[in-house]
């Protein structure tokens, strides 16, 4: 029995006739239908987001339903990444002002902030009318280092007293403080305060100082009564 083979006539198209891309292409097509025409919905001024999906609008533009607005960035500006606020910052030296950036005036004797978009005053000197003037550090006195107050503190021995430094008096058997505040010292141990001076603490037998040493504690098994150390009735 003889096989009859039957060829379709005209030229025949074969695997390799056909190009790499187009059988790329081709598949791509296949296995994401959607990506033509989801390229197709982004805007002008657009692209892609890195991550996730959708679109985002190029820097200097901001999204406006499903456009994208050209920011106007004035002089000495440059536009953000932000979704909020104006979509730009001023250079360093320049302070945003309504819809513009004027560069910031440094008075002498002061320095641009880190911030870049104002200034103060550099040590020993202090804001006064658009200005850096001298601080008058009074006998006794020393520059602080807070930004707060009139910018000086009194040496240690002495506390501000008429926009000066008074000297403080310090009773016998008494000691300074650190503290800003009440007298500025304090009694020694097995001394109290009486009448701005320091007085013996006369200890009662069976009693001791306490642990701040300004007051007596009765040994045990006494208690105190009065000004004595009784033994406690059983």
């Amino acid at each position: 029995m003889a096989i009859v083979v039957f060829r379709p006539k005209g030229p025949q198209m074969t695997l390799p006739s056909l190009s790499r891309l187009t059988i790329v292409q081709f598949g791509f097509l296949l296995l994401f239908p959607c990506s033509v025409s989801a390229a197709q919905d982004i805007p002008q001024n657009s692209h892609a987001k890195s991550y996730g999906s959708g679109w985002e609008c190029d820097l200097g533009y901001r999204k406006a339903g499903n456009t994208c607005d050209h920011i106007q960035i004035p002089e000495n500006a440059y536009a953000t990444t932000l979704s909020y606020g104006r979509g730009w910052e001023c250079h360093r030296g320049y302070e945003a002002d309504s819809s513009k950036c004027t560069p910031v005036t440094v008075p002498d004797n002061g320095y641009l902030t880190p911030s870049g978009d104002k200034w103060a005053c550099n040590r020993g000197y202090t804001d006064k009318g658009q200005k850096c003037v001298p601080i008058a550090i009074p006998e006794n006195g020393y520059l602080s280092d807070s930004s707060l107050g009139t910018g000086w503190k009194c040496e240690r021995g002495y506390r501000v007293a008429n926009n000066g430094c008074a000297a403080i008096y310090v009773p016998d058997n008494a000691y300074l403080t650190d503290s800003t505040y009440g007298k500025g010292w304090t009694c020694e141990r097995g001394y109290r305060i009486r009448h701005n001076q320091c007085v013996a603490i006369n200890i009662p037998a069976h009693a001791h100082l306490n642990q701040a040493g300004n007051e007596w504690d009765c040994d045990r098994p006494y208690k105190k009564e009065l000004q004595e150390c009784v033994l406690a009735a059983e």
